[in-house]
């Protein structure tokens, strides 16, 4: 059965809330009255018979959540999370919401200024009903709605699964980075013969002899294209290391 906790003060303060507490039993919803410690346990009506809960402070917000309460009478926190909690004051509303119940005020002969004061409320799923009755069948409609609509029709989505990449060990580098080196060298004497032959046969202008060092010893040319070829090869494997790396998923 659904449970529905209603605040004594929400309850004495509606002359009628007898009668919207019955309507809820009809619904097959239970109502359970919490009482403050301080003002004692609230009168039942002889046809009412609801269950009454004394709260272990005198008011819901300043002391233990509603499931703290109940601790020893059957009741546990993953059981009240989600209940309806019906009320009159905005501290007793935002604990409750704050706690996963679904909070329904009861305004009374009062304005919504009056109870949720001049600054907006950081809790936005609240309900707000104009007297006890009418709390009630909302409590009522929502509980309904419910049973009527059933579990969350859609399946959990497929679980994404990351593609399994085997990571390259210090001596599959070693093989990488050799293969690039001879590579690298194979290409650069090509050139070097290509370039020489060009040279001896074509005229280039000024700028071509810049960026090929001809205004440095050819031992020194030598050498100097051997460490940027060497710098390059070093740098490989990283390269390879993040192209191979795994997609984050999010």
């Amino acid at each position: 059965m659904q449970v529905a906790f209603f605040l004594s003060d929400a309850v004495a303060a509606d002359p009628a809330g007898g009668v919207a507490l019955d309507g809820l039993v009809a619904h097959g919803i239970e109502p359970i009255i919490l009482v403050p410690s301080a003002g004692g346990p609230l009168g039942t009506p002889a046809d009412g018979g609801w269950r009454q809960m004394v709260l272990a402070s005198d008011r819901l917000a300043d002391g233990d959540p509603i499931w703290s309460a109940g601790a020893g009478r059957g009741m546990s926190g993953g059981g009240v999370a989600g209940a309806f909690v019906v009320c009159r004051d905005a501290r007793d509303a935002a604990c409750a919401a704050e706690h996963g119940c679904r909070v329904v005020i009861v305004l009374g002969d009062r304005l919504l200024d009056e109870v949720m004061g001049p600054e907006e409320p950081v809790w936005k799923d609240v309900s707000v009903a104009p007297d006890l009755a009418a709390a009630a069948r909302y409590v009522a409609d929502e509980v309904a709605e419910t049973v009527r609509s059933g579990p969350f029709p859609f399946q959990q989505s497929a679980r994404e699964e990351r593609p399994a990449v085997t990571a390259l060990s210090a001596g599959d580098m070693a093989k990488v980075f050799g293969i690039v080196v001879s590579a690298g060298v194979a290409v650069s004497l090509g050139i070097t013969y290509l370039l020489r032959d060009i040279y001896q046969t074509y005229t280039f202008p000024p700028i071509a002899y810049w960026l090929t060092f001809q205004f440095i010893d050819q031992t020194w040319r030598g050498i100097l294209f051997l460490l940027i070829g060497t710098a390059i090869g070093l740098l490989a494997p990283r390269l390879v290391r993040r192209v191979m790396r795994p997609p984050s998923y999010r």
